[in-house]
């Protein structure tokens, strides 16, 4: 009676057992549940934070290397414009020696000729006092002038001029007639005048034609056909001087003799 009373009594107690095993593993599961909600969460916040961080470590590096290719590329700018500034300045220095050299060598050329017409002015100088001090010649205008002491032909008289670096004189002006009949004294001379190669055409000896003329009445007249050179200061009707001291010439035979006067121009 007892056993089964204690029986009774045992199964009584096992449903009240159970319910509490049940009750716990509720819990249980309800905490594994919760913790897990939590983990999933804590796990999401993390991702959704690592995502976020990405993206600004990225936006921030990206950031910093456009800035630093910007920078770059600013830099690299500056650098090609002052390469540009520092090439074009050395083709300006470049041409600029070019130029300073072609005018060196210019200069040079003006120097050396410089001084060659120097030296050709002072052998010049030299002659032309040599020359002015000779004994004999005469300065008048530019040009030196010889009287001869000896009578020839015209043409021996020429020849004796061009001996002496000159040549019978040629007289283009008042002055210049006025002075060589000063020159003459009184003498008679031959002057660098004929008409050799064409009869009448009058020329000086250097192939000048005559414009200025001196000549004394009635001449020139070709006396006897072979009156073809002129001198100055005769008269050929007795041989005495000319009493009009200004036209003065008068053709005569080449072969006459005379004295004569020369004529060397001087040019500086």
């Amino acid at each position: 009676m007892a056993s089964r009373v204690d029986m009774e009594i045992h199964n009584e107690a096992l449903p009240c057992q159970n319910m509490e095993r049940v009750d716990k593993t509720s819990v249980r599961d309800a905490q594994y549940r919760g913790a897990f909600r939590l983990t999933a969460l804590c796990l999401g916040l993390m991702c959704i934070l690592q995502a976020t961080l990405n993206l600004v470590l990225r936006l921030h590096f990206t950031s910093q290397v456009d800035m630093e290719l910007l920078a770059m590329y600013c830099s690299n700018h500056t650098l090609s414009t002052d390469a540009e500034h520092l090439q074009s300045r050395y083709n300006n220095l470049v041409e600029e020696n070019r130029r300073l050299q072609t005018k060196n060598i210019e200069l040079g050329e003006v120097r050396d000729q410089l001084r060659k017409e120097r030296d050709e002015l002072q052998n010049r100088l030299s002659s032309i006092v040599a020359d002015i001090g000779r004994p004999g010649w005469t300065y008048f205008r530019s040009s030196l002038y010889y009287r001869s002491t000896e009578e020839k032909s015209w043409t021996q008289s020429r020849q004796d001029c061009r001996g002496r670096g000159a040549d019978l004189v040629i007289i283009k002006s008042r002055e210049e007639q006025d002075f060589i009949e000063m020159l003459r004294r009184g003498k008679s001379a031959w002057i660098g005048l004929s008409d050799q190669d064409t009869e009448a055409v009058w020329k000086w000896e250097d192939g000048t034609p005559l414009t200025t003329v001196f000549w004394r009445s009635r001449e020139p007249n070709n006396n006897q056909g072979d009156e073809d050179c002129v001198m100055t200061g005769y008269d050929p009707g007795d041989r005495s001087e000319v009493a009009d001291s200004l036209n003065t010439w008068n053709d005569n035979s080449c072969s006459e003799n005379s004295s004569w006067i020369c004529e060397k121009a001087i040019s500086i």
